[in-house]
């Protein structure tokens, strides 16, 4: 609109006035009702509860789009009831929902490592126990992450024959949001990495190599998850 100055019209011209002054703001979104649950609450608690209920909301009437869910994992798990954990898995997991939303792998990668951070405050006094990890619903939802990679990449080939996958770990490659904005904690490496295993998922006959200065092979294990490789 800056560029072209488009002539107004009787029906577009207030819109086109609003937008010029970054007013032209929809109210009829998952932000703008998480943003109105924020002002609304008087103490911290409060505004937690409420924002609580709008994620439980927008999880259970389907109006949370995948990308907006995945991205949003950790303050729905912090902030929304136990009870929506069996709609987040599902909507997680969910196979059309992953090929209609075209997120690429690393989004995975992401979320789950934001997740991950929660592990020492979901326990008692940081210890990890099985049981502790499993109850919090924590390791269910990390479990779908893992699930939903796989489903991710059900499209690829699968490539017989011998196949080297070879990863660059060297340095330029493990400066923290290269290529993916100042702000990600993301390493190049860690991508490249989680592409690696995912083409080895799908190969039958592989040498894996990890190199920087020298060459590494990792050991992998096919009974595993993704994110455990």
């Amino acid at each position: 609109v800056n560029l072209v100055h488009p002539k107004p019209t009787q029906k577009n011209s207030l819109a086109l006035s609003k937008l010029v002054k970054n007013e032209l703001v929809s109210t009829d979104t998952w932000e703008a009702e998480l943003s109105k649950a924020g002002q609304n609450g008087k103490d911290d608690e409060e505004t937690m509860s409420l924002k609580g209920e709008v994620w439980e909301r927008l999880l259970k009437e389907g109006k949370l789009g995948y990308f907006a869910l995945l991205r949003n994992l950790r303050n729905i798990y912090t902030q929304a009831s136990p009870t929506v954990l069996d709609e987040v898995v599902k909507q997680l997991t969910d196979k059309t929902k992953i090929k209609n939303s075209l997120v690429l792998p690393f989004r995975f990668l992401s979320a789950y490592a934001e997740l991950e951070k929660l592990l020492p405050s979901v326990t008692p006094k940081g210890i990890n126990f099985e049981e502790d990890y499993n109850s919090t619903g924590l390791g269910r939802i990390l479990k779908a992450i893992d699930d939903a990679m796989v489903i991710s990449v059900e499209n690829l080939p699968i490539l017989n024959g011998r196949t080297a996958i070879l990863s660059d770990n060297s340095g330029s490659m493990t400066a923290k949001g290269v290529g993916f904005g100042r702000f990600s904690n993301t390493k190049t490496s860690d991508i490249a990495n989680l592409f690696s295993v995912l083409y080895w998922l799908k190969a039958n006959n592989t040498f894996v190599g990890l190199f920087g200065d020298r060459m590494i092979a990792p050991k992998l294990d096919r009974t595993k998850g993704i994110m455990h490789n």
